[in-house]
């Protein structure tokens, strides 16, 4: 028996040691560069693309049985479609390799794959193929299609007899990837990638260490450029298709086009599961800036993606990510006539610049036919536009070209905003329904805030119903139509300076020169009321009223939002208190209804008052009475009857 356990082990023993001799004499018994032009030439029966391997293929066999294959420089080509640009290129890759366990276990067990110097190129072209499309079956799909089915049909029989995948560790160092799409001047670079993995098996996790330089570029229109390290632990689940992210952290500074210098710091914490075609990343937390997200994000079905957002924000500036451009600023001047005329301060953008702007596309009508999605997003204060808005709600949903807003909610400057609409992308021109309500706004600080001066204030009811059509914001405002209602109590209009005006205006018809205030006076109101229609986007409106301690006013006009002028008429009526102070010199005025001009563009509006009709129905009373005494005392006839004719016939009806 001693005998035989004897000779057993010495047989073992006797296999083994052959085995590690062959196993070290295999460098010398194999050249692997001799097989150097049947690689090459199988890749193009294959592909149709040339494999150039200018560096030597070394084998070894390390002493713990290790087979390390080198490969030097290897570049393989792009598609026919692009003979000038190369596909992929390596400085070296080495892999590590256990034999044992393959030929024991029938695993493979790679105890390690290093990669250095690896560059891959993708290209869009003008015409809009790609250099990967005959690789995935968009380009030569007869070729490409008969190797990707034998390589599925091979690895379901190999990984059928492997025990399972086992990869010791990888290393790589300055990977580098380009994206160029020629039609939209679009360049992604992801530079200077280093990658760490930790031991990989399927079904556990295992540690990922990466760092690379991210940049994008519009054609020089727009850039963004971030430094980015993160780490996690990844499960792979391979024959189940189903991978876990645990503990993603992610730290990076963004640096760009209209970003705050120098840069804004990123730190994004979270957990994801892809598990087929389906992506859920819960928790998310996210750190930008002064911004923190919280929240849950959800994608199914990644080849026609179906997204589903809930987020939470403490506060988000999108002022601060803006290039800011200073607004026109009016400054009034008392012309001839007793008129005022606003005169512009002009900002630096010039009209074609403006008029560029206007024709722009607002919507994105091919993203919005694209998007499949709901979103319920929070925020606890956000600034736009100058804007600063609180507990912002905001509620949407879209698919196949449909959306919806229900609703937009806020606090606004002490009040209320809440909006409800729908856009309809399906057709060539987009239709869009929209409603609102302002209730209780202070317009004092809404002004101050959106354009630097309180042009307007008062606390401002408004609702809106609007439809239009258009892809522009021209098209948009020239297809508006719908109703609105305003009222505003306790306000003032800064440019509106109705008492300066009429003033101005008798001093220069009694020949007295006025004498010049320091400040400009706005007009008052109690209360200002006014409902209109809009039809292609001219509002108009006949029944303004206005009441204040010093006047009464009805008026009637139109707004004109696509040519950006306003044409209204109307009627002032002072009140009889008005010369208490015995500052206006307009107590003569108290009981005559005074016509009033408000006409001209946006930024040069004129005013002015009509008191020449005024002042000789005046004069025609005084000459009346004083004829009366001198023909009464004289004449039998009717003396009012002569009295009237004569003043016809000199001044007219």
């Amino acid at each position: 028996m001693n005998k035989t356990i004897k000779r057993l082990s010495v047989a073992i023993a006797a296999i083994v040691v052959l085995l590690i001799i062959a196993a070290l004499s295999l460098p010398l018994l194999i050249n692997p560069n001799n097989y150097k032009e049947t690689i090459t030439n199988l890749v193009r029966e294959k592909t149709g693309r040339t494999l150039s391997i200018p560096g030597d293929i070394k084998l070894h066999v390390s002493p713990s049985l290790n087979v390390v294959f080198s490969l030097g420089k290897v570049s393989l080509s792009s598609g026919r479609n692009f003979p000038d640009s190369p596909f992929i290129s390596s400085r070296q890759v080495e892999t590590q390799l256990a034999l044992w366990p393959l030929l024991t276990r029938k695993q493979l067990l790679i105890n390690h794959i290093t990669l250095e110097g690896v560059n891959v190129h993708l290209l869009r072209n003008a015409r809009g193929l790609n250099n990967w499309d005959d690789l995935t079956g968009g380009g030569r799909a007869g070729a490409a299609e008969r190797p990707a089915a034998k390589m599925k049909k091979t690895g379901e029989k190999s990984g059928q007899g492997l025990a399972g995948l086992d990869v010791g560790g990888i290393d790589a160092t300055d990977i580098n990837v380009e994206y160029v799409d020629q039609q939209t001047a679009r360049t992604i670079k992801l530079n200077n990638l280093n990658l760490v993995v930790g031991r990989l098996r399927e079904g556990r996790p295992f540690p990922v260490k990466a760092a690379f330089d991210l940049s994008m570029d519009e054609g020089g229109r727009q850039s963004l450029a971030a430094r980015i390290q993160a780490r996690t632990e990844l499960t792979l689940y391979l024959s189940q298709k189903h991978f876990v992210i645990d503990g993603l952290s992610l730290k990076g500074l963004l640096k760009g086009t209209g970003l705050p210098s120098p840069g804004l710091a990123l730190e994004l914490t979270a957990d994801a599961d892809l598990n087929r075609e389906d992506l859920t990343i819960k928790p998310l937390h996210l750190k930008i800036d002064d911004t923190i997200v919280d929240g849950t994000a959800t994608i199914r079905n990644l080849k026609n993606p179906s997204y589903n957002l809930a987020l939470q924000l403490n506060q988000l500036d999108l002022d601060r990510y803006r290039t800011k451009q200073p607004a026109a600023t009016p400054s009034n001047e008392i012309g001839p006539q007793g008129k005022t005329k606003q005169q512009p301060v002009l900002g630096p953008e010039k009209s074609e610049e403006r008029h560029k702007k206007q024709n722009n596309d607002l919507i994105p009508v091919q993203l919005l036919r694209s998007l499949n999605f709901t979103a319920d997003i929070r925020v606890d204060s956000l600034k736009a536009a100058g804007l600063t808005l609180s507990k912002v709600r905001l509620q949407a949903s879209g698919q196949d070209g449909r959306i919806r807003l229900d609703p937009l909610a806020a606090g606004l400057y002490g009040g209320t905003l809440l909006l409800r609409g729908d856009i309809d992308a399906r057709p060539a021109v987009p239709q869009m329904h929209l409603t609102g309500k302002l209730a209780g706004v202070r317009l004092g600080p809404l002004f101050r805030d959106m354009t630097g001066r309180e042009e307007i204030t008062g606390k401002a009811d408004i609702q809106a119903g609007i439809a239009t059509r258009g892809l522009t914001k021209k098209e948009l405002l020239r297809h508006a139509d719908g109703t609105v209602s305003l009222t505003l109590a306790d306000g003032k209009i800064a440019r509106l300076q109705i008492l300066q005006t009429i003033r101005a205006a008798k001093a220069l018809i009694d020949k007295k020169t006025l004498v010049a205030e320091s400040s400009r006076q706005p007009t008052g109101f109690a209360r200002l009321t006014a409902t209109g229609v809009l039809t292609n986007g001219v509002f108009r409106n006949n029944d303004l009223r206005a009441e204040s301690e010093l006047m009464a006013v009805k008026g009637k006009g139109t707004v004109d939002l696509v040519n950006e002028r306003i044409d209204y008429l109307l009627t002032i009526y002072l009140t009889r208190g008005l010369d208490r102070d015995r500052k206006t010199g307009l107590v003569d005025l108290s009981k005559t209804p005074i016509p009033y001009r408000v006409k001209g563009s946006f930024t040069h509006i004129s005013q002015s008052a009509a008191l020449e009709g005024i002042l000789i129905n005046e004069g025609k009373k005084a000459l009346i009475n004083v004829l009366q005494k001198q023909v009464g005392k004289n004449s039998k006839n009717d003396a009012g009857a002569l009295i009237d004719q004569g003043l016809k016939s000199l001044f007219g009806n």
